[in-house]
């Protein structure tokens, strides 16, 4: 059994002049600020780390699914079927609740009984096996608890109603795009305009490199160790989601990972990795998750609808897809 996490874009910033670069083992992964040249911030190199660095203590005690005081946890351990709820859990609902619809149920921020049954992080617990019929039954158990549209928010004041008592909540495709933007926004504010997050592979990238050369963003070969694609971004995030990236094998050798399709309960295997690309980070997390279960042609068709975001897909044979920004543009 194995859980193994890899970081599929790479980050080409080698320049004459060294970055700051500040690593943090948070949210149960590593993050990463890369700070360039900022003549016109408003304060120190570490003072603004510091912040970000509390801030991200903060927000995964806040958020984490298995921290027993957190926002999630109330929400999934509720007495009650309405719960009154912060902005932040509130703004992040909303946006999950509306890609939801947007992506035909295949986003779902109910997804959390779905993920308890395939138990993807426990390495001490039985893996159910998705080639052992004898679990069907259970699996339609588990799928008839899942439906974003059991649930609603209002605004005043900020409330979240769970219509299905047994309706449970995981955020882990949308809180990290939504820190990543709190973490753009902190950098931003005070004056910091040149920079890369990085949060377990995941960016985004603001300005340029020392000397006002671009930033040079790689796409992983998943099968290997050469890169698909480079190409230049400024003022924008990279997200991409994997086959590779947390799964565990069956008995059988079936490889069980952790972007699942909620039609069917079992994982995505169409498609080997999805990158996306766009202003909006927590957009592009979502996006990342949400299109994975669509077969590749379907998803350059699909992106269309969201204005300023791109995708570049690998399936499951290999073969790799791109809208016109990765494909025409971006031949580096």
């Amino acid at each position: 059994m194995h859980i193994i996490i890899s970081f599929l874009i790479l980050i080409l910033c080698s320049c004459s002049q060294h970055p700051q670069k500040t690593a943090y083992f948070k949210m149960d992964t590593l993050v990463e600020i890369t700070l360039f040249d900022n003549k016109n911030s408003k304060i120190k190199n570490d003072e603004v780390l510091r912040k970000i660095e509390n801030f991200i203590d903060e927000w995964d005690a806040r958020f984490s699914p298995d921290a027993k005081n957190s926002e999630i946890s109330k929400c999934n351990n509720r007495q009650s079927d309405t719960l009154e709820i912060s902005s932040d859990l509130f703004e992040m609902l909303k946006i999950s609740l509306f890609f939801g619809k947007k992506l035909d149920g295949y986003f779902d921020v109910s997804i959390k009984p779905l993920k308890d049954f395939w138990k993807i992080s426990s390495q001490d617990s039985l893996l159910p096996d998705p080639n052992d019929s004898a679990i069907l039954d259970d699996l339609n158990e588990v799928l008839q608890k899942i439906d974003y549209k059991k649930i609603s928010i209002l605004e005043k004041p900020k409330r979240v109603i769970f219509e299905n008592p047994e309706t449970k909540i995981d955020l882990g495709a949308v809180a990290k795009g939504f820190a990543i933007g709190k973490i753009r926004d902190t950098l931003q504010n005070y004056g910091f305009q040149n920079f890369i997050i990085n949060v377990g592979g995941d960016i985004f990238i603001s300005g340029r490199k020392n000397g006002g050369k671009a930033i040079i963003a790689g796409i992983r070969n998943p099968q290997g160790d050469d890169l698909l694609k480079s190409f230049a971004i400024d003022g924008g995030a990279v997200f991409t989601s994997g086959n590779y990236e947390r799964f565990r094998i069956a008995k059988s050798g079936a490889r069980v990972h952790h972007i699942f399709d909620v039609k069917t309960g079992f994982s995505v295997s169409k498609n080997v990795s999805l990158t996306i690309t766009g202003k909006n980070p927590a957009v592009a997390d979502i996006l990342a998750t949400g299109l994975f279960a669509f077969p590749a042609d379907s998803i350059l068709v699909k992106i269309k609808e969201f204005d300023g975001y791109e995708a570049f897909v690998v399936d499951s044979s290999g073969t790799t897809f791109g809208t016109d920004f990765f494909i025409e543009k971006n031949k580096l």
